[in-house]
């Protein structure tokens, strides 16, 4: 265990790496990055701790920016609507 702690990066799969991983009370926080992908250079995940919940996403991109995904309101089993995923022109101000 300890080599393994030692390790700056760990090899997760083919070309992904867990570059970081901090672990708070509450809240677990893993960096991750993808060889071969130009486009993002890291993204990081953070979970709440219990319940097991994906609670953010950053992506750390190629110009250096930091794109954040934060869930809230998070519902579960819920059915969506097949209108939800439905483009209507006048939508776009196009007529129909």
């Amino acid at each position: 265990m300890a080599t393994l702690l030692a390790k700056n990066r760990i090899i997760i799969g083919a070309d992904i790496a867990l570059l970081d991983f901090i672990k708070a009370p509450d809240s677990a926080k893993m960096k991750v990055k993808q060889y071969h992908q130009d486009e993002i250079k890291e993204m990081s995940l953070t979970f709440s701790l219990n319940p097991l919940e994906l609670q953010k996403i950053d992506v750390l991109n190629a110009e250096n920016q930091t794109i954040s995904i934060t869930f809230l309101n998070k519902k579960f089993n819920h059915q969506l609507s097949d209108e939800l995923f439905t483009n209507r022109l006048s939508s776009f101000g196009l007529p129909e």
